[in-house]
């Protein structure tokens, strides 16, 4: 009796234990996960923990490539990993190395990521985030919230998505600025006519002539 109660509390440990562990190569950048991450103690650098079942990672690879002037780092696009297991293993890794221009050429033409689980591959959905629309949004759980809202062929709709979609920004709506008048032009009070012919007329012609000359400097005006 006191076997089986053992026996008992070792299942339901392990079960309520049992997820799925992801270790990445050092190429391979997680960036956003539809769940929260938990990091597992003393299992290796970068292994993270996920429920099981049906999960979906934003990652992106990255590289130290060589140049004529050094070493430059290559960033890829964001790419959407949608996958099914439980109680595995995940290794996620790049295609091949990239290395040089070469390297980043080759797998620009056919951007992806391997996942494999004890050396076999797991069968996964990939999507590449290309849309120019997404490079305003800094926020990577806000962007994997609205590629799901796309239907990509990565897309998942799940609870979980749904917070994250909830916590992504509104745009902000425009706020209407009050109408400034615009300020009117004053005028200076013209004489009447017959005022001016009278002063005029009352000069002498060298008065007259340097009224004539002001006048026509300032007739714009």
């Amino acid at each position: 009796m006191k076997k089986l109660a053992i026996l008992s509390l070792a299942l339901c440990s392990a079960f309520s234990y049992a997820k799925t562990t992801i270790q990445t190569d050092s190429r391979v950048e997680i960036l956003a996960v539809n769940q929260e991450i938990n990091q597992i103690a003393n299992t290796g650098k970068g292994d993270l923990q996920i429920e099981n079942g049906q999960n979906q990672l934003l990652v992106r690879v990255t590289a130290m490539i060589d140049t004529n002037g050094g070493k430059e780092k290559f960033n890829s696009s964001p790419l959407v990993v949608t996958f099914d297991v439980s109680d595995e293993t995940l290794l996620l890794e790049t295609p091949f190395a990239i290395r040089d221009q070469r390297g980043v050429n080759r797998y620009n033409k056919n951007p992806n990521i391997k996942v494999t689980s004890n050396g076999k591959d797991v069968e996964t959905s990939v999507d590449i985030i290309t849309n120019e629309t997404f490079a305003l949004i800094k926020d990577y759980n806000a962007m994997l919230a609205t590629y799901n809202q796309s239907n990509g062929v990565a897309a998942i709709s799940t609870a979980a998505a749904a917070t994250v979609a909830s916590t992504t920004a509104s745009t902000p709506k425009p706020v209407a600025l009050p109408e400034v008048e615009a300020p009117q032009k004053q005028t200076k009070p013209v004489a009447k006519p017959s005022s001016l012919q009278a002063d005029f007329l009352a000069m002498t012609p060298e008065q007259r002539q340097e009224f004539v000359s002001w006048a026509v400097k300032n007739l714009n005006n």
